[in-house]
């Protein structure tokens, strides 16, 4: 290294020799802003640059209590950091539904509504307007305490701290959003090949999605987290879980909305 060029680094005027600054990491050579560089950051991020995003994304759909628990081990080169992970998909996601909003609208296609709550024979009436303003705060008001008992579930007989157990439901979180990013595309599909089918089916279809996928998703994180329990055990726990999760929140909204009448 005696031979090595000196380099003051760009980013935090430290001196030093080699490839990168010992001091914050930046790159010796940093390159002027062009076009090209900007597109071939674009590809990097989709080729090469972003592998932890893409082995991720696809550990977590495939296995997602193994991939959890790599980062929960100490394994984070090649695992993606929660709250970016989840804060990407989120990204993806509105900017594709946005996209396929504007597509549905514009060749004028077959739109299809949610329908609120899920359990649709419960469902009586119009939205009250004075809950409506505050819908986003009391689902989450709703759905925080069932994601502590969740992981309370999970981790149930293992040493992980409070900390990690919410970094694990963080990425249960990106797990729902990656779902939702499918059916999403799924739905746009119904409508391009225009489908004969009714708002209520697919929403029937969607509900049903969304409890295998949970149930699927507890599932592992019980095979990994509890390698004691039995199988049967896990199933019940898996199907227990996905019941909670999938309607808890929607039969508190029916009593929200009987209790402030619109």
């Amino acid at each position: 290294m005696s031979g090595s060029k000196t380099i003051h680094c760009l980013n935090c005027g430290y001196s030093f020799q080699g490839n990168y600054c010992s001091s914050c990491g930046q790159k010796s050579s940093v390159k002027k802003l062009t076009w090209k560089s900007l597109s071939d950051e674009f590809i990097h991020f989709f080729t090469h640059a972003e592998h932890s995003f893409i082995y991720t994304s696809r550990s977590l759909f495939t296995n997602p209590g193994h991939i959890v628990k790599e980062f929960l081990d100490g394994k984070r080169q090649k695992v993606h950091k929660p709250i970016t992970f989840v804060l990407i998909w989120f990204a993806i996601y509105k900017l594709i539904s946005a996209g396929y909003d504007y597509i549905v609208a514009w060749l004028n296609l077959k739109k299809f509504t949610r329908s609120e709550p899920t359990l649709r024979i419960l469902w009586h009436g119009e939205k009250n307007e004075v809950l409506i303003q505050y819908e986003n705060l009391i689902t989450i008001l709703i759905v925080a305490p069932l994601f502590v008992l969740l992981g309370w579930v999970i981790f149930r007989k293992t040493k992980t701290s409070f900390v990690e157990r919410w970094v694990a439901l963080i990425y249960g979180s990106a797990y729902t959003v990656i779902i939702s990013t499918l059916l999403a595309t799924l739905g746009f599909l119904f409508r391009v090949f225009h489908l004969p089918l009714k708002t209520g089916v697919v929403n029937d279809f969607y509900l049903f999605i969304y409890f295998i996928s949970i149930a699927w998703f507890i599932y592992s994180f019980e095979k990994i987290f509890q390698p004691t329990s039995s199988k049967i055990n896990r199933i019940f726990w898996a199907i227990v879980m996905s019941l909670v999760a999938n309607y808890s929140a929607d039969i508190i909204w029916y009593f929200l909305y009987h209790l402030f009448p619109a």
